[in-house]
């Protein structure tokens, strides 16, 4: 279980709309920022806000596991995220921090896989928000490997998943190419710049 894991956990504290400002002196994440824009590991955050807006911050940093504990879908709730960037970050609130001594790129295939997301989920119901709670958390059961093997299945993982990313964005690139081409030969045709 996570709990016998973790080193520690730790809530997000609340960061609203109005503070996130474009040239913030500190990067920051969101809990919609995590159904959004990240995907099992992240480097880089996308917002940042001012430290000074915020009384109790609270940090993360390399290696930490984020988790949503507020969200729309009982299929996505408790989505997680590993941090792999080095800055030191604000997590917002609904977000739970877990601090651990395990491989972090590892850990954020693990827990984002669908073994650990039907854990999530299980005995949810389809409200209008869905909650999951700390200790809910702290009882998902992990599969661990020596670390030494976590670090062979996490490179092995980024390896497929940069592959199969860049075969995504070539189809999406022909289809983009097919629509233009459609857009093209329908103008054409009803404009009379070509007959049938």
């Amino acid at each position: 279980q996570l709990r016998y894991i973790a080193n520690d956990f730790q809530k997000g504290s609340g960061i609203t709309k109005e503070d996130i400002i474009n040239d913030g002196d500190i990067n920051c994440v969101r809990y919609a920022d995590l159904y959004t824009d990240y995907s099992y590991n992240f480097k880089d955050c996308k917002i940042k806000t001012n430290l000074a807006l915020h009384t109790s911050p609270k940090y993360f940093s390399y290696g930490d596991l984020l988790f949503t504990c507020t969200g729309e879908l009982v299929e996505e709730i408790g989505k997680s995220a590993s941090y792999l960037g080095h800055e030191k970050c604000l997590a917002g609130g609904d977000i739970i921090i877990c601090r651990h001594s395990q491989n972090p790129t590892f850990m954020g295939y693990a827990l984002g896989s669908l073994y650990c997301q039907m854990q999530k989920s299980y005995g949810k119901r389809k409200l209008k928000v869905v909650h999951i709670s700390l200790s809910e958390i702290k009882n998902i059961f992990v599969t661990l490997p020596s670390l030494e093997e976590q670090n062979q299945i996490g490179e092995f993982l980024n390896q497929k998943c940069l592959h199969i990313d860049e075969l995504i964005e070539l189809k999406n690139n022909k289809i983009d190419q097919l629509h233009n081409y459609k857009k093209s030969l329908i103008y054409e045709y009803v404009t009379g710049k070509k007959e049938v």
